[in-house]
């Protein structure tokens, strides 16, 4: 069939769905009349006309899977002026309406009329056109059955950058595999392994700041300083200073002003973040590469040289009151400094993180002054980034922080930090009625040995033996990565209904740490059953030696948390100046995975013993009558004291 020619028998009914379907494409189109909306045709009962309807519809669904309708090329019923597309389908429904048995052939004829008269209305639409140029439309012709459109249809042009002597049809299927780079695109330059150097690098400055990166590909970095400043370090009138001294971080400096610090970093995306913890303070920024040097600016003048302004002190002391009540109604960080505080007591790690809420009135200007500068030292301060060529971070970092304290004041140096010491058997107890518990847990309770420091060779049986355990809570969505297949999970969570949580913990320091596990029981049940049922897991793995797939299942979801945790830039940049603050070097992955794949059962049992020849620590929260003391759980690991771990830890 030649394109410019239409077939009767093709269209009795397809003209029809030709003209509805273009109807229907043209809502899409601003400014189109109202008829495409909610206008039907007569019902007509006659047997032709029911099998011309369903007709109809097959021939639409075949008309819109194919390349061409009728001749016409894909797309040109979308170009289709209202004015245009409405008398065509005017001129269907009456041709369809005055239908009935005696009448199919003229009917038929009919529509390919409207048909081919369509197509020529859309073939000089389809033609170029000048910017003014008004298209118009053909008058109907007299004779609609002998009427058919015989001029030849004429193709798009190909694209300017189609080759010589290509049609466009040749230039679609040439272009649509998306073999070939498109024209005028920059091509993506890809990352060359070779040049990436994976390595942390340190350098330490003339006036004693150590600068430490790792270079990460990819246009944003993280940037800030890690101080040896927390709230293990207080003691005395200063408890509770750091998280004022927190609150205090990018308030503006004698020599950059609270607005011109706002207004930099608004400049370079506002997104900075203060923290203190009970070793360390952390003042980070994340940016844009190119705003390095502004970025170390802003860092230097809040780190060594805050405002610290008496009106800013009275704001801050005032969200401070604030924080402490959100704290408050966290069970997760009430819980967390009462374990802490029943294991160390009122001294170096068990004190609180959150300033007392009698404490807060007592740090003034002076105070916070002289605490910053006994601790904000060069000595004590690591410049680290992720994301940044240390040759680059180093120049950057020399320029924002020249020759500090070496102005030839003397100061008095720091004497070494107390050691932290474990007690054991104290119990911490916060008693709550139920209602006033925003979890709605009847009680909450955890009990906790001593652990093992940053530096212990036993670090990674430890975290292998925290994952092993896992837990959760009573409902947990994801799957097996949340830990359903974790001992606690599938020994206390699935079998006892009323436990709401239970979870292992794991907090190391520098000197010191606390491993240990913790839950929650729903109205009705007690924390002292909870306890035994805790209590029983941990001295069934100090028993026996765990099963080598579920020994290897906690390994590679160590391994999994750690790397997806290392592809944050922030945990990047702290994990640099935590560890470099700590040991003066930073233990790479690779280092970390392979220690993590050497920890075997025997490894994981030593430790357990290792932390039962310590005594308990035991804290609770909410309905505590029925919780009995540390000294009546205790007595459960006796048999386990006195038999050293003689694996290697």
């Amino acid at each position: 069939m030649m394109p410019g020619t239409v077939s009767a028998a093709s269209v009795v009914a397809g003209a029809s769905a030709v003209v509805r379907s273009a109807g229907a494409r043209q809502r899409l189109v601003p400014g189109v009349a109202s008829w495409v909306s909610g206008r039907r045709p007569q019902k007509h009962h006659s047997s032709a006309h029911a099998h011309a309807q369903r007709h109809t519809l097959a021939q639409q669904r075949r008309l819109l899977s194919t390349r061409s309708v009728c001749g016409v090329q894909p797309g040109v019923l979308t170009m289709a002026t209202p004015e245009a597309a409405a008398r065509a389908q005017q001129r269907s429904w009456r041709a369809l309406a005055t239908t009935s048995s005696s009448q199919a052939a003229t009917a038929a004829a009919t529509a390919a009329a409207a048909a081919a008269q369509q197509q020529k209305q859309q073939q000089s639409l389809a033609e170029p056109r000048h910017e003014n140029h008004t298209v118009q439309l053909d008058p109907m012709p007299e004779n609609l059955v002998t009427t058919t459109s015989t001029r030849e249809q004429r193709p798009p042009l190909p694209p300017a950058e189609a080759v010589e002597g290509e049609s466009t049809e040749e230039w679609l299927r040439r272009t649509a595999a998306l073999t070939q780079p498109f024209a005028g695109v920059p091509q993506s330059r890809h990352l060359d392994m070779n040049a990436y150097n994976p390595t942390t690098l340190i350098t330490t400055l003339a006036n004693g700041i150590r600068v430490a990166s790792l270079d990460v590909p990819g246009a944003m970095a993280t940037v800030g300083v890690v101080v040896d400043s927390g709230t293990r370090m207080e003691s005395g009138a200063d408890v509770g200073i750091c998280h004022l001294i927190d609150r205090m971080a990018f308030k503006g400096s004698p020599d950059m002003p609270l607005e011109e610090m706002q207004s930099r970093l608004a400049r370079m995306g506002n997104n900075s973040m203060s923290s203190s913890s009970r070793e360390h303070a952390v003042y980070s920024l994340s940016i844009f590469k190119h705003d390095l040097q502004e970025a170390l600016d802003v860092l230097a003048q809040t780190v060594r040289h805050p405002l610290l302004s008496e009106a800013e002190v009275v704001k801050q002391r005032q969200n401070v009151y604030v924080e402490i009540e959100e704290l408050a109604a966290r069970n997760d960080f009430t819980m967390t400094d009462l374990i802490h505080n029943a294991a160390y007591g009122d001294r170096t790690v068990g004190l609180p993180l959150s300033c007392p809420h009698d404490q807060v009135d007592k740090h003034t200007v002076a105070s916070m002054r002289a605490w910053m500068g006994r601790h904000y030292v060069p000595e004590r301060m690591v410049v680290a980034a992720a994301g940044v060529e240390h040759e680059v971070l180093v120049r950057a970092a020399e320029r924002a922080f020249p020759a500090l304290d070496r102005d030839g004041v003397a100061r008095e140096p720091l004497p070494p930090p107390e050691q932290a010491k474990y007690v054991g058997l104290e119990n911490r107890f916060l008693e709550m009625p139920p209602e006033a518990d925003p979890s709605g847990a009847a009680a909450q309770v955890a009990f906790c040995f001593e652990g093992v420091s940053w530096n212990d060779p036993g670090l990674y049986a430890i975290c292998v033996l925290q994952v092993l355990l896992g837990g959760g809570g009573s409902f947990t969505s994801g799957g097996p990565g949340k830990g359903m297949y974790s001992r606690i999970y599938q020994r206390v969570l699935n079998r006892a209904s009323w436990v709401d949580t239970c979870f292992a913990f794991n907090h190391c320091y520098l000197d010191t740490g606390i491993f240990g596990i913790q839950g929650s029981v729903v109205p009705g049940y007690t924390g002292h059953q909870l306890m035994q049922t805790m209590a029983d897991e941990l001295h069934v793995l100090a028993e026996g030696l765990a099963p080598e797939p579920e020994l290897q299942r906690a390994k590679n979801m160590l391994k999994s948390m750690l790397l997806t945790n290392l592809e944050s830039r922030y945990i990047t940049f702290e994990e640099i100046g935590r560890q470099v603050l700590a040991q003066g070097y930073r233990v790479s992955p690779e280092e970390v995975i392979r220690n993590i794949d050497a920890v075997t059962a025997a490894d994981v049992r030593a430790v357990v013993r290792h932390m039962c020849q310590s005594p308990m620590s035991l804290a609770a929260m909410g309905d505590t009558t029925n919780i009995l003391g540390a000294d009546h759980y205790d007595p459960t690991f006796n048999d386990l004291r006195g038999t050293a771990a003689t694996a290697s830890r």
